[in-house]
């Protein structure tokens, strides 16, 4: 199973955590609901399912995104408090593969791309 893991966000969130589910051999499930987005973004684009899908994917964004045990919740919410980092649990890593966006029912959003690719 995965302990924990992190990388930057700026290939797309999905094409990111793509890696990690890749590596970790697991299935990342992305509550889409939960995903920050910024006032600015919304205003201009209104949150529904396709832009929060356009902002899942869309590169630059230069975040870290990790997994951690969900026993260690507390922990890792009290150590960002800390450090002043603002922390959003947008979703669980689970037995399978891929990474899932999904709306605030748990369907799956669909997505045209993952994200940038370097090729």
């Amino acid at each position: 199973g995965l302990a924990s893991a992190a990388l930057d966000v700026s290939d797309g969130l999905i094409a990111d955590l793509g890696h990690i589910a890749e590596t970790s051999k697991v299935r990342i499930i992305i509550d889409g609901s939960r995903i920050p987005l910024s006032p600015a973004l919304t205003n201009f684009w209104g949150r529904n399912n396709e832009n929060i899908a356009r902002a899942a994917t869309a590169g630059d964004d230069y975040e870290i995104a990790f997994t951690a045990p969900a026993s260690t919740r507390a922990a890792v919410a009290k150590a960002a408090e800390e450090a002043g980092v603002p922390l959003h649990e947008i979703g669980r890593v689970e037995k399978g593969e891929g990474v899932v966006l999904a709306d605030e029912k748990g369907d799956p959003i669909s997505i045209s791309k993952s994200g940038f690719t370097h090729f």
